[in-house]
């Protein structure tokens, strides 16, 4: 599969965040495909959900079993922590504990811990207030459960290093290139792209798209999703001051109810030594809006009319947490006082903003959460419509069952 010209390609993959560049890698290290392109609107890989994620990889011990979330997610762990060290990029395995500050929330728990044995993770357990203790001496809670296998890595040095192995590879990375529109035909797949100012066409055998929060809208032109509706939600992070910072050992997150797209303010440790406390998630006003005062008027009318949106804000008790959420992003003192519920030490002035991330949250035609990772495929095309947290723990492992299931169906040929 050669490309025959600078605008003909013969595959073309939409979106460098982490999957789209492991995608790419992989079908041009393992698979020794040729003719790859990798489109980006962005000036550099991995700018929006890949890169502004809370740098935890995940050990999938919270997942349902027979996911595929949790498949790709185990087996992804594995061989991130292995391509870090691989490629001697910083990976600490410190890992998690999840707390419960309530009597609601230690019911939870023992499911926590069969999901665990039932994905075969040895060494995780259920802890009383001692044991928990033992391992975050400075944490508040009644009990929790532990996992030793989590761990932390650097996000951004991961992303860079999968997109330079696969120009390394022969992939054609351009970045700074927008796709306006796809078209479909029984042959091809044409792509209006925009870079520079400039409009160009560029013409495809097949498409594989891991546009991230944009995948709904770049689905539904090649007729696919129309039912499906992606509502992003911003996660705002703050950064411990160095004194607290110690206080924290490893990886510590609140019980979390699986039925929302809020994981409660956790703190989790950095390659570099700090902490962070985050995130919220607040309903953003724009598909790449990561400021309070950020406010994309087109994204904000076109949810606004979804019924999916408005379906899902009406089930049960969605929208007072949601407001309960976005007093977070609106008060410094709401967000300490949720992380003090974990760390009461934390006082006013301890806390600085830091980055902010979106999670790109696929949501079905009766407002339900669409929680498992999810791949469509029409004629020539394919799209990643969700691959939300954990997704960059997965990514490498999903990266490969996508080129399985797609080589089955006669991509690539």
């Amino acid at each position: 599969m050669n490309a025959r010209s600078p605008d003909c390609a013969g595959l073309v993959i939409v979106g460098a965040g982490v999957l789209g560049c492991a995608l790419a890698r992989h079908l041009a290290v393992e698979r020794g495909i040729r003719g790859i392109v990798l489109l980006e609107k962005e000036d550099a890989p991995g700018q929006h959900a890949s890169g502004r994620n809370s740098c935890v990889a995940h050990s999938g011990f919270h997942l349902p079993p027979g996911s595929l979330k949790a498949r790709v997610c185990i087996e992804g762990h594995r061989r991130l922590a292995a391509y870090c060290r691989e490629r001697g990029l910083p990976f600490q395995r410190i890992g998690k504990l999840v707390v419960a500050c309530d009597a609601a929330g230690q019911r939870h728990l023992p499911e926590l811990a069969q999901r665990a044995a039932a994905h075969g993770l040895a060494g995780c357990r259920l802890v009383d207030r001692a044991a928990m203790l033992a391992i975050e001496p400075h944490i508040q809670g009644l009990a929790g459960f532990y996992s030793p296998h989590d761990g932390i890595f650097d996000a951004a040095q991961v992303v860079a290093r999968l997109a330079e192995d696969a120009r390394q590879a022969g992939v054609d990375v351009r970045l700074g290139t927008r796709v306006r529109h796809v078209r479909q035909g029984s042959a091809r797949v044409a792509l209006q792209l925009e870079q520079g100012g400039r409009s160009q066409t560029l013409q495809t055998k097949w498409m594989v798209a891991c546009a991230g929060v944009q995948a709904d809208w770049l689905a539904q032109q090649c007729g696919l999703a129309r039912g499906l509706r992606m509502v992003p939600f911003r996660g705002e992070y703050f950064a411990l001051a160095e004194a607290r910072a110690k206080l924290v050992r490893g990886l510590v997150y609140p019980v979390f109810r699986p039925e929302l797209p809020f994981l409660g303010v956790h703190l989790t440790r950095t390659v570099d030594g700090r902490a962070l406390a985050g995130p919220n998630a607040v309903l953003a006003f724009g598909r790449e809006s990561y400021r309070t005062g950020d406010v994309r008027w087109g994204d904000c009318a076109e949810l606004l009319r979804s019924p999916n949106f408005w379906r899902m804000a009406l089930r049960g008790d969605f929208l007072a947490v949601a407001l309960g959420e976005l007093w977070t992003s609106l008060s410094a003192q709401a967000f300490l006082d949720r992380a003090r519920t974990l760390l009461p030490a934390l006082q006013p002035g301890d806390l600085t903003p830091e980055r902010a991330g979106n999670r790109a949250q696929l949501v079905d035609r009766q407002g339900r959460l669409v929680k498992d990772f999810l791949l469509a495929v029409q004629g020539r095309t394919a799209h990643v419509l969700n691959a939300v947290s954990p997704g960059f723990t997965s990514s490498l492992a999903f990266a490969r069952l996508i080129a399985r299931r797609l080589i089955v169906r006669g991509f690539f040929g």
